[in-house]
């Protein structure tokens, strides 16, 4: 089955870190901007990543700030901001910590299919995901229940 492509490819980056004193290309977390593209992240099996998180329930941490730019601020305290592309955020909306991975993955699909974009792969959907949440975890955005 392929899914609408357009809305969940977001240009590269998927998380950056907006802590004090930051400027945008650093890397690294704790007031340095931490962008992730598809060069500069490590190939982990995401399709092994969502299996193993497919039954978990990821709850949303953190406040939402606001929009900048093209990008949703979130905060976990004042000295942590964040700044999630539309796809990342979206996805971290979904963590209620009520709906499993699996059911995050259906929620998405339906919403792609009434939307009438160009279409996405599954596997590839489900890879994306797995990466979202993956950073989400890393910097504790999510936790699980």
């Amino acid at each position: 089955m392929r899914y609408p492509r357009k809305s969940l490819r977001p240009k590269g980056k998927y998380l950056g870190d907006q802590g004090r004193g930051a400027s945008r290309g650093e890397e690294g977390l704790g007031g340095v901007v931490r962008t992730l593209s598809e060069e500069s992240l490590p190939r982990p099996d995401y399709l092994a990543v969502y299996a193993s998180l497919a039954e978990r329930k990821p709850l949303k941490q953190g406040s939402e700030l606001g929009i900048s730019g093209d990008e949703y601020l979130v905060s976990l305290d004042e000295s942590r901001v964040f700044a999630l592309a539309p796809a990342a955020y979206y996805i971290w909306n979904l963590c209620d910590g009520i709906r499993s991975v699996n059911d995050i993955l259906k929620k998405i699909e339906k919403d792609l299919q009434e939307s009438g974009e160009q279409l996405l792969e599954e596997s590839e959907l489900k890879q994306i995901i797995a990466m979202v949440l993956t950073e989400l975890d890393n910097v504790g955005l999510i936790t699980w229940v």
